[in-house]
């Protein structure tokens, strides 16, 4: 009969072995996407145009219409 005493030494090895191997993963991750900061000379806007495109569709309500709820 296997002694059951003699697995938790193996388990926690391989636990061990699988947090450090997930640190290094994380750490690794931070520095290729989080290490460098944004450039100082960017603008909000050139930082929006990156981000969502230069082409931004701007919705504009004229003063003269009416509001739908308002009519009722």
């Amino acid at each position: 009969m296997p002694n059951p005493m003699r697995k938790k030494p193996v388990l926690a090895w391989e636990i061990s072995i699988t947090l450090v191997l997930k640190v290094i993963l994380i750490y690794a991750i931070w520095l290729w996407f989080f290490s460098n900061p944004v450039d100082e000379h960017l603008d909000d806007n050139q930082v929006q145009n990156a981000i969502f495109g230069s082409h931004i569709p701007v919705i504009q309500q004229s003063a003269t219409a009416k509001n739908p709820v308002e009519d009722q």
